[in-house]
């Protein structure tokens, strides 16, 4: 497992951006590299003045961060559990409401008894 972090800390630095590629990209990545905690480029000076310069100072605030946080936080419990060698199990859905059945109703006349009787389903 500490190769694994060890393995992915190795790829993300070669992943930072450069100066000259902040420049090109998109104020989306820009967003996520500044905001993701794993990124190499986490609440970096750099991107956050980008961002600050190209409109999207949005991006630079503490509740951008905890927003995308609480958004990835349900992606650690399924890792979690993954890790763990647990399953994931998801309950089961909501029936589809079905429409209510016609009540069909038949007359039938009793010749000994001379009465209607009426039967109902």
């Amino acid at each position: 497992m500490k190769l694994f972090f060890i393995f992915v800390a190795f790829t993300l630095t070669g992943c930072a951006l450069s100066p000259s590629e902040m420049k090109t990209v998109s104020i989306q990545r820009l967003c996520d590299e500044y905001a993701a905690p794993l990124s190499p480029q986490f609440m970096n000076p750099e991107v956050a003045s980008e961002l600050i310069s190209r409109g999207a100072a949005h991006c630079t605030t503490s509740e951008y961060r905890q927003a995308r946080a609480a958004a990835f936080q349900g992606l650690g419990g399924a890792l979690q559990l993954m890790q763990s060698g647990q399953q994931r199990t998801y309950a089961p859905s909501a029936p589809v409401p079905s429409l209510p059945q016609p009540v069909r109703c038949t007359t039938q006349y009793n010749a000994l008894s001379k009465q209607y009787q009426t039967i109902c389903n």
